[in-house]
């Protein structure tokens, strides 16, 4: 009874252990996703970037007499660009870091749902010893108690026979 009360616990904390992962690869997959919807935005400012620069040196060559006032135009724009470059690299940076975060915190916690197995392998393995040697101890003890049992038998019928 009590061994299957811990067997029990045992199958309801594997249990457990597998939903905890279950979590654990559901949060992975949702910051992958998050990462991928980043980049995927990173992709479109890029290009905005890029159709902007190609805008402005598409300005620059029609008319000459306009250049002096594109160059400045193109220096603000160039000022705005590296800014925005910044703050690409400095958001890329940041969703790397992220990942990052994300994958150890996958990997802390992999690692502790195996060291938790591990632990309920090694109670389980424990148990099944208390066991063997529970049922051991059992079948010892019938085997002594069928012993006994025949002595008696032989005892009765002695004094049986001394008594007839």
């Amino acid at each position: 009874s009590e061994v299957a009360a811990k067997e029990k616990a045992l199958v309801k904390r594997r249990a457990d252990l597998v939903s905890r992962e279950s979590q654990i690869i559901d949060s992975s997959k949702k910051s992958r996703e998050n990462i991928r919807q980043r980049e995927a935005e990173l992709t479109k400012l890029a290009r905005s970037i890029k159709l902007k620069e190609e805008s402005l040196k598409s300005r620059e060559c029609q008319d000459v007499e306009s250049s002096r006032n594109a160059k400045e135009s193109t220096r603000q724009k160039e000022a705005e660009l590296s800014e925005l470059e910044r703050s690409l690299n400095s958001r890329e940076e940041s969703i790397k870091e992220s990942f990052r975060e994300s994958e150890e915190d996958r990997t802390q916690k992999q690692a502790s749902l195996s060291e938790l197995e591990e632990s309920l392998n090694l109670k389980e393995k424990s148990l099944n010893e208390k066991v063997e040697s529970i049922t051991s101890k059992i079948q010892e003890e019938e085997k002594r108690w069928k012993e006994l049992c025949s002595k008696c038998n032989v005892a009765s019928k002695q004094l049986n026979s001394v008594n007839s």
